[in-house]
């Protein structure tokens, strides 16, 4: 598996959804949706790399930093994305901080301690998606319900469930989002089990749709032969080593206004973050 393999499946999904999606219009917005679609890529490529969707890293790591640090109430995030004021809930709070699943409440710990408990676990999930998240009056409801890892023929394959999907911008962080669990899931059993190496990335998503405002997307991408940017170093998400991936879910307890990634001990992956500049 590849990049291409990443870039083939999205550019797929786009395209079957386009042409057989249903038309409909939610919570004021048109929509084109599949139901129960899925997507598997490669964890190590988990960038959407065509030169129509002009993918923003910057603010893909920016987010990334957003939820290591894991706290609810951090609002900076509306710096570099609109959007996210529209779904700040009325406490201050954004439920899709996912960090706060991960690290906050465990979720990587206990998810890491079940794989080195039983190396084939089917327990190992970290729920994401909780019923206060459903409510009318709530603005941000999760869209992720739950990550799930599986270590099946020495390969760590995560499945992601979501209960709603938006294929352009949401997939485009939320794979590297997924991606970045992966990786430090998988650093931290290789202490217990060196043989494990990384496996695949599914999303399955009940309603996987296209919002109207990214129609053109499909006529610019050109499906017989898009166009995809040149590689480059950005495009590559490093693997952490165990103390780096300790040293990241540490700190992300502590909150990302006190922790230093800059430093040489912090490892490639802290490095990489944080070349998108501060959050």
């Amino acid at each position: 598996m590849s990049q291409e393999t990443t870039n083939g499946a999205w550019l797929e999904l786009v395209k079957r959804t386009m042409m057989k999606g249903d038309e409909i219009k939610v919570r004021g917005s048109v929509i084109k949706e599949l139901q129960n679609q899925s997507i598997t890529i490669d964890p190590l490529w988990p960038f959407i790399t065509f030169e129509a969707r002009n993918y923003n890293m910057d603010y893909c790591k920016k987010e990334l930093l957003w939820k290591i640090n894991g706290d609810k109430r951090d609002d900076r995030i509306q710096e570099y994305a609109k959007m996210w004021e529209s779904v700040k809930n009325n406490d201050g709070t954004f439920n899709s901080n996912y960090g706060h699943y991960w690290f906050t409440n465990l979720g990587v710990d206990k998810a890491v301690c079940q794989i080195i408990h039983d190396k084939h676990t089917r327990r190992a999930s970290i729920p994401m998606l909780a019923a206060e998240h459903i409510g009318i009056d709530v603005k941000d409801s999760v869209c992720t319900e739950a990550m799930t890892f599986l270590v099946r023929k020495d390969k760590l394959n995560c499945h992601v469930h979501m209960r709603s999907s938006d294929q352009v911008f949401g997939l485009g962080t939320d794979l590297p989002s997924f991606s970045l669990v992966q990786r430090l899931v998988l650093a931290l059993i290789n202490d217990t089990y060196p043989e494990i190496e990384m496996g695949t990335l599914t999303v399955v998503a009940a309603s996987s749709h296209i919002y109207e405002r990214h129609f053109e997307l499909y006529d610019k991408l050109d499906v017989t032969n898009p166009k995809v940017k040149p590689m480059c170093n950005d495009h590559w998400m490093p693997i952490p080593s165990y103390d780096e991936a300790g040293f990241l879910i540490e700190r992300s307890y502590v909150g990302l206004r006190q922790m230093d990634l800059h430093r040489e001990a912090a490892g490639q992956l802290c490095q990489w973050l944080v070349s998108g500049g501060d959050l």
